[in-house]
């Protein structure tokens, strides 16, 4: 097993989007202190990003700042162009999560 260095022990997540202006990705996994997400969108080290996270009827938005940003993957569209799939994690800020109905 890998040596695990994260202070809080990550949840796998189904069925939950992530939106913002920017980009929309999908949530790999969370902890009380971070997230995990897949997006078409490079993310820039350092950058913030605050994120609408839906999952079934409700809704949650955070904050958080890149950490890291890897190329995953390349995958053909429905146009048959390639486009490229990152991983990236995001520290979430020390501010509470803001519900929203």
């Amino acid at each position: 097993m890998p040596d695990e260095r994260r202070k809080h022990h990550r949840l796998p997540i189904e069925a939950t989007t992530v939106q913002n202006v920017i980009l929309s990705a999908r949530v790999l996994n969370l902890s009380m202190t971070g997230i995990a997400i897949e997006t078409n969108s490079g993310l820039y080290i350092g950058t913030r990003h605050r994120l609408r996270l839906r999952s079934l009827d409700r809704v949650v938005i955070i904050s958080g700042s890149v950490r890291w940003c890897r190329l995953h993957r390349v995958c053909p569209n429905l146009r048959g162009d390639f486009e490229p799939v990152y991983r990236a994690g995001l520290r979430i800020s020390s501010s509470p999560p803001e519900p929203t109905p």
